[in-house]
């Protein structure tokens, strides 16, 4: 009779934990995506107004902030940039974000992305039975979908924000 040595153990106890774990991870992308893209297709119908950006930030995307004393010389962060604009309906003012679709390795390069929509003007569509909801979608003069942070992974798209 042949007695299994312990390498020949491990592997299966390993397959155990990771075919759920991969299985887990393929569904929320899919779900994600799913929700996002719904998200979209249903704020193509929403009415437009002029947004006017009037500030951009950068998020360090990386999984510290700094990198970790051991971490490799080429150890890289990665930023992602948004552009906050504002725009109004009724007579009463909101504010959305966007994440611009590239994301960069150089902080000061994600910063000139950012601040050269400063400024500009774009079409934005508002939930029109929730107007602090907007989108910025590329049919409408977006650079793209926008790209999601994976912080902000729970809703992508529409940003929620009233100054009253």
């Amino acid at each position: 009779m042949h007695k299994p040595n312990s390498t020949e153990l491990e592997f299966p106890i390993t397959l155990i934990f990771l075919i759920p774990a991969f299985i887990f991870s393929v569904v929320l992308f899919v779900s994600r995506w799913i929700r996002r893209e719904h998200s979209q297709y249903r704020a193509r119908s929403w009415p437009r107004a002029e947004a006017i950006v009037n500030s951009s930030f950068e998020l360090n995307e990386s999984s510290k902030n700094v990198a970790p004393e051991d971490s490799p010389a080429e150890y890289v962060h990665i930023w992602a940039t948004a552009i906050q604009y504002s725009y109004q309906v009724n007579g009463e003012f909101f504010a959305g974000t966007y994440f611009l679709p590239w994301t960069y390795e150089d902080s000061g390069l994600a910063t000139e992305f950012g601040k050269a929509w400063i400024g500009k003007r774009i079409t934005i569509r508002y939930d029109p039975r929730n107007v602090e909801r907007s989108v910025f979608l590329k049919s409408d003069g977006a650079p793209g979908k926008p790209h999601i942070p994976k912080t902000r992974a729970d809703r992508p798209q529409v940003t929620t924000l009233s100054l009253k």
